[in-house]
């Protein structure tokens, strides 16, 4: 069992595992990327259209917001997200 200090400095760190081109969904057309967002055997998969770079940073960006939201015991999963320009 792990004491309370323990599981405080205990972070739980998401990662951009993968993203690749891939088919976009029926109906649509144009170029599109499949990204997926992990950490141990939890994974979130995605699929956005844009550029690799575009997907990337969109990837990225959603990593960062989970690991503060997961990490921050006072964020809420329902509160108001930073808007980057």
């Amino acid at each position: 069992m792990i004491t309370s200090a323990e599981y405080c400095s205990f972070k739980i760190r998401y990662r951009v595992m993968l993203v690749e081109e891939t088919c976009p969904p029926d109906g649509m057309s144009g170029l599109w990327h499949r990204y997926v967002i992990g950490v141990d055997e939890a994974r979130i998969e995605g699929r956005k259209p844009g550029s690799l770079t575009d997907v990337e940073k969109h990837a990225e960006l959603m990593v960062e917001g989970l690991n503060e939201r997961v990490n921050n015991p006072s964020a809420s999963a329902y509160g108001r997200r930073r808007i980057r320009k």
